[in-house]
C-alpha cells in the first residue's frame, strides 16, 4: 500500500469517525500535530496523516472498521469503574470528575455536564477520603445492606454513564457500571471476608482491598488517558 493510499484510507476512517457513525479517538487526533501535517490529498479529502498514531491506538484497543471507530477500551473501563464502586463507593466518581476536569473525558452537552463542577469534584474527593477512613471502623454496616448496595449501584452507573457518554453510549456505559458494581460489591465482600479470616483481623483485609481498588482505578484511568474519547454534541 502506497503512502497516498494510507492517507486516503485514514482520511475515510477519520471522516466516518467524526460523522456521527463513530467517534474519533484523541489518542490520535489530540497528538496529530506532533508528527504530521494537514494537507489536501486525493479526491479532495482533508487528510490528517497519522498512520503511526492510528496503529498505536489500534494496539490500545481501538478497532478501525468500515463503520468508524468501535471502542472497546472505554466500555471495559466503565465496567471496571463499576467494580471499584463496589469496593469504595466514592472513588469512581472522584476519578471520573478528575478525568473530566483534565479533558480526558468530556460530558459537555449531555445530562452529565454537572460533573464538570469544580466544587462537586472537591466534595467527591473529600467524601472518598472519609470513606477510606470510615471503612475501617467496626460500626460501619455491611456493604450488602439495601441502602449501601443501592448507593454503590448508583455510583457505578454514574461513572459508567460518564465514560459511555464519551462515545455517545451513556446508557450502555451505565449498565456496564451497574454490572461492575454488583460484581464489586458481592465479590469484594467475599474477598474481604476471606482475607479477614486469613489474617484473623479485618484491618489488613481492608487495606488490601483499598490497594486492589486503587490498582483497578489506576488501570482504568490509564486506559482512558491512552484513548480519550470526548463527547461532542454535534459531529465535528
Amino acid at each position: 500500500m502506497t503512502l497516498a493510499d494510507e492517507d486516503k484510507n485514514y482520511a475515510m476512517s477519520y471522516r466516518a469517525a467524526t460523522s456521527g457513525v463513530g467517534l474519533r479517538c484523541p489518542g490520535i487526533a489530540r497528538h496529530a500535530s506532533d508528527a504530521t501535517a494537514i494537507h489536501r490529498g486525493e479526491g479532495g479529502y482533508v487528510v490528517r496523516r497519522c498512520v503511526e498514531k492510528a496503529a498505536t491506538a489500534e494496539r490500545r484497543g481501538v478497532i478501525v472498521s468500515a463503520g468508524g471507530f468501535a471502542m472497546r477500551v472505554p466500555l471495559t473501563c466503565a465496567f471496571i469503574l463499576g467494580v471499584v464502586s463496589g469496593a469504595r463507593t466514592m472513588l469512581p466518581g472522584t476519578a471520573v470528575g478528575r478525568a473530566i476536569r483534565r479533558k480526558t473525558l468530556s460530558v459537555k452537552g449531555t445530562r452529565l455536564a454537572f460533573l464538570e463542577s469544580a466544587n462537586l469534584n472537591r466534595v467527591l474527593g473529600v467524601l472518598a477520603l472519609m470513606e477510606l477512613v470510615a471503612d475501617k471502623l467496626p460500626m460501619i454496616p455491611s456493604r450488602k445492606t439495601a441502602a449501601s448496595f443501592t448507593v454503590r449501584l448508583a455510583s457505578g452507573a454514574l461513572a459508567g454513564a460518564a465514560v459511555g457518554a464519551s462515545m455517545r453510549r451513556a446508557t450502555l456505559g451505565a449498565l456496564l457500571g451497574v454490572a461492575g458494581a454488583v460484581v464489586g460489591t458481592e465479590g469484594g465482600a467475599a474477598f474481604r471476608s476471606w482475607l479477614a479470616s486469613l489474617f484473623e483481623r479485618d484491618l489488613p483485609a481492608a487495606v488490601i482491598e483499598d490497594l486492589v481498588a486503587f490498582a483497578l482505578l489506576g488501570y482504568a484511568t490509564s486506559k482512558l488517558n491512552a484513548c480519550a474519547l470526548p463527547a461532542e454534541s454535534s459531529p465535528a
